[in-house]
């Protein structure tokens, strides 16, 4: 942290400045311009107030963002912009790497719905702006030679794209129920990747087969599906679970 005196702070507009001199309490952290108050003081005092009554504070804080939510939200841009808040979106990062991939993914998945609406009435409240952005936006992939985000989503991953055609079946047979990427995770790991009836390794090819077919009144929730190998869901076709047990016994499986 690089050493700045207060009055050097106030001369170029910053609201902190480090001297590298303990606090009374001793902090050796920044200070504020405006009362020469420790941070760390400030963070401590902050706690201490919020414990004796957290339900008071929260109410005083949501009043003050609502009072002052433009300039904060300008003010969080900013900063969000300047090397210090990209230094510190940065090192957040490389502190939660085991938990932040996938963590958008799974919150879309799980209010999809809700953002979908969110989305709808963004669109209807700003039609003309957002037309206008979209062509902007199409106009410079172009003349880079990149694929907007509109073509890449023609090319999902397999999974991705055979759970799309899962609900599309299910919505057009009345079928209740539904499933996510998640759960056919969770099946293929409890079945050890391998098939319900033959056993086959699947890591490399595989159906999620419906247990009662959508067309015999199945649903299509998660307990309901199973991970089976091409071979053995081609054969299995509409029929239940101890159908094809009995078909197996038949040809001598």
């Amino acid at each position: 942290m690089d050493l700045i005196s207060r009055e050097e702070a106030r001369a170029a507009g910053a609201k902190r400045f480090f001297t590298g001199a303990p606090c009374p309490y001793g902090h050796t952290a920044e200070r504020f311009v405006i009362n020469n108050r420790c941070v760390e003081c400030a963070k401590a005092s902050g706690r201490a107030t919020f414990a004796k009554d957290p339900d008071r504070i929260r109410q005083l804080q949501r009043e003050s963002y609502l009072r002052h939510r433009e300039k904060q939200l300008l003010e969080a841009k900013r900063y969000r912009e300047s090397e210090k808040g990209r230094e510190k979106i940065k090192a957040w990062a490389a502190r939660n790497a085991d938990r932040f991939p996938g963590y958008v993914a799974k919150y879309r998945e799980n209010h999809r719905d809700e953002l979908l609406q969110r989305g709808r009435e963004a669109y209807k409240k700003n039609r003309e702006k957002h037309l206008a952005y979209a062509k902007v936006y199409r106009e410079k992939k172009r003349a880079s030679g990149e694929k907007t985000v509109r073509a890449r989503k023609f090319e999902p991953d397999r999974e991705m794209r055979n759970l799309i055609f899962r609900r599309f079946r299910a919505k057009k047979m009345g079928a209740a129920g539904d499933h996510t990427v998640y759960d056919v995770a969770r099946l293929l790991e409890s079945q050890k990747h391998l098939c319900v009836y033959c056993k086959t390794n699947v890591k490399y090819g595989y159906h999620v087969d419906h247990i009662t077919p959508l067309a015999r009144g199945g649903s299509n929730g998660p307990e309901n599906i199973q991970i089976l190998c091409p071979r053995c869901n081609v054969r299995k076709r509409d029929k239940t679970h101890d159908e094809f047990i009995d078909f197996l016994r038949n040809v001598g499986f």
